[in-house]
């Protein structure tokens, strides 16, 4: 079989492959392929499709189970693939599952990837199979979890930045109740006016929230600042001259 031949065979079993139903957990224990024995067949054919063969396995379990260790590059129609058949399956998983990872979702710590893992299932799946079955429930817990991560981003960014306020002898750096409002941190330096400091990681203010933080600066006296990463990553201040103007201190 010549070269261009041979490749061509190994592409037509990937359809065989896609559409294998069973779960990874019942490949697994059938078949006993480790993660070694898939790498190691990998770095032999240079193949997704040929180690899926190999393996008699699904080749977008392989195609995942390769990208977890950083083995194979990015396969676009894999990725698709995958994840129409994550979305067909889980009309197909019961109600009774779907419970369960709702539950995981709910009250489990880390992210989806790692609690989808702990269940012996792929975050694709996981997601389709309890969205089918509990949409809006669902929909309360992915509203919660990007807030949460989101929080935990925006935390971080202003603690780089109280930290540095302190650095250029700002005494007293308090953090307002949550960051809720349109001051987040009040810095205090002995030779300079308050800055009452809004952080955005990405620098940028709604037009109304601009306005808001520059009155309330000015009817208190203290100088409205807008601090956060450039596109350099380095930390930032904008000093608020009016609703619509600002310039770098």
């Amino acid at each position: 079989m010549s070269s261009k031949a041979s490749d061509k065979y190994w592409k037509s079993v990937e359809l065989e492959a896609l559409v294998d139903g069973e779960s990874c957990v019942e490949l697994n224990k059938a078949r006993g392929a480790s993660d070694e024995g898939l790498i190691a067949s990998y770095n032999v054919t240079r193949s997704v499709y040929k180690t899926a063969r190999t393996f008699n396995m699904p080749a977008r379990e392989v195609y995942h189970r390769l990208r977890a260790h950083g083995v194979v590059p990015v396969d676009d129609r894999l990725e698709r693939v995958a994840s129409f058949e994550a979305s067909e399956r889980a009309k197909s998983m019961p109600r009774s599952l779907a419970q369960i990872w709702l539950a995981a979702l709910e009250r489990e710590s880390g992210s989806l990837k790692h609690i989808a893992k702990r269940h012996s299932s792929s975050p694709s799946l996981m997601v389709d199979t309890v969205r089918h079955h509990f949409p809006r429930e669902y929909e309360i817990i992915a509203d919660r979890r990007r807030f949460a991560g989101k929080y935990k981003a925006g935390k971080r960014v202003e603690d780089e930045v109280r930290a540095d306020l302190r650095a250029r002898g700002f005494g007293h750096v308090h953090r307002s109740h949550r960051s809720i409002g349109q001051v987040d941190l009040y810095a205090f330096h002995p030779q300079m006016r308050p800055w009452f400091v809004q952080v955005k990681a990405s620098l940028e203010l709604r037009p109304d929230e601009r306005a808001a933080l520059f009155l309330l600066a000015r009817k208190s006296g203290a100088l409205a600042v807008l601090a956060g990463h450039n596109a350099e990553g380095a930390l930032e201040y904008w000093q608020l001259t009016s609703e619509t103007e600002q310039w770098k201190v």
